[in-house]
């Protein structure tokens, strides 16, 4: 799915993602930016292993370098060499040779359409990690990123649904724990504290459009 997603996004060349990965002068700000995340006190929680895709040969998925213009696999002289142009990408990701690392997956499955998703516990991390990314790659002169860039901006409460409500941003509650005792703790945390703590007195259905409607429906 994400990979049809990101051949569609690429058949126009001025998508958002077109600009970000295609013009040379905003792929460098992006990768320079992604660079400095991994780099900063959150990067651990940074999944960026490959250069925006992943390869398949053999049906086995590949870690990818982006090389004078080309994805390859690193010292693999006989492995993939993909052009990093719009037709060889789009060729490529519907034919299954390459498929979209996890931020490009996000891109345009949750961020771009403004789509919450739920998963693991490092998702907590990295989701909020990729807002910031996609935030500093943005164009705030261009009106279309301009409102894209406002949405961003707002607080991001990555707990899945916005139940738990912190002060704290998830990145700063999880970035000091241990990697082995993530899960352990956030338990032992939030096992201390009531209900109405852990919600902030449900502030998502008191606050929330979408949960008063549902509540009115009801005569709540």
């Amino acid at each position: 799915l994400a990979a049809s997603v990101v051949a569609r996004h690429l058949d126009h060349d001025g998508s958002l993602l077109s600009k970000l990965l295609l013009e040379p002068a905003r792929r460098q700000r992006l990768e320079r930016t992604l660079q400095e995340t991994e780099s900063g006190p959150f990067g651990r929680f940074l999944p960026n292993a490959t250069a925006y895709f992943w390869g398949i040969r053999e049906e086995r998925v590949r870690k990818l370098v982006l090389e004078n213009g080309h994805l390859i696999e690193p010292e693999r002289p006989n492995g993939l060499s993909i052009p990093f142009e719009r037709a060889h990408l789009k060729q490529a990701l519907l034919e299954g040779v390459l498929l979209p690392n996890l931020f490009l997956t996000f891109l345009v499955l949750a961020i771009l359409p403004r789509v919450r998703v739920v998963g693991g516990l490092r998702q907590i991390g990295y989701v909020a990690l990729f807002h910031s990314i996609l935030l500093a790659a943005l164009d705030e002169t261009a009106p279309e990123e301009r409102g894209l860039a406002a949405e961003l901006q707002v607080r991001e409460n990555a707990w899945g649904t916005r139940v738990i409500d912190e002060k704290m941003s998830v990145r700063e509650q999880v970035a000091g724990l241990p990697a082995g005792r993530l899960f352990p703790d956030l338990l032992g945390h939030y096992r201390s504290h009531t209900f109405a703590e852990t919600t902030d007195d449900l502030k998502l259905v008191r606050e929330n459009a979408r949960w008063r409607k549902i509540g009115r429906a009801f005569g709540v």
